[in-house]
């Protein structure tokens, strides 16, 4: 391959058997990163199996090394967690999560304003689902949309074919 006495790095997104099967039989080195639903019982193994760094620079950061095979080849695989790291993607999550709520709320809202007797079909559909008599094109489509539309202001209408 051309890379002697170098180190090859890599990340994930470039790791598969087709991948490392020519780096493996260069027996070149390698440190890449393992894709996580490649290898779930890495991700079993408990952080209390994790040795804990408690002076310097990567105080509170936790690893654990172990050789094992993958996809045939003798590795040695050091798995980290970084305090920080792991309070970043777990504000992320939450962050998703909050939109999602957010979104299902919305919906629920409108299935049951359509539930409820007596209120306008133009009210009780959501947001891209108002079809209420207000709301029509013709096959021209050259008039704008009629008062409370919600396609007013957008141009207007396309005719539905």
């Amino acid at each position: 391959m051309g890379v002697d006495g170098a180190t090859l790095v890599y990340d994930k997104g470039n790791l598969s058997r087709a991948n490392q099967a020519p780096v493996d039989e260069a027996q070149a080195s390698y440190v890449s990163s393992l894709p996580p639903h490649h290898f779930p019982d890495l991700l079993a193994i408990p952080l209390s199996e994790f040795k804990t760094i408690e002076k310097g620079t990567l105080t509170g950061f936790s690893y654990k090394a172990q050789q094992r095979q993958i996809w045939g080849a003798g590795c040695t695989v050091v798995q980290s967690y970084s305090p920080g790291l792991a309070a970043g993607q777990d504000a992320g999550v939450h962050q998703h999560m909050d939109k999602a709520l957010v979104k299902l709320k919305a919906l629920k809202d409108s299935l049951r304003r359509r539930q409820q007797p007596g209120v306008p079909r133009s009210q009780a559909h959501g947001r891209g689902n108002w079809q209420g008599s207000q709301c029509s094109a013709s096959s021209t489509a050259s008039a704008p949309p009629a008062e409370g539309c919600p396609h007013q202001g957008r141009g207007t209408l396309r005719p539905r074919l």
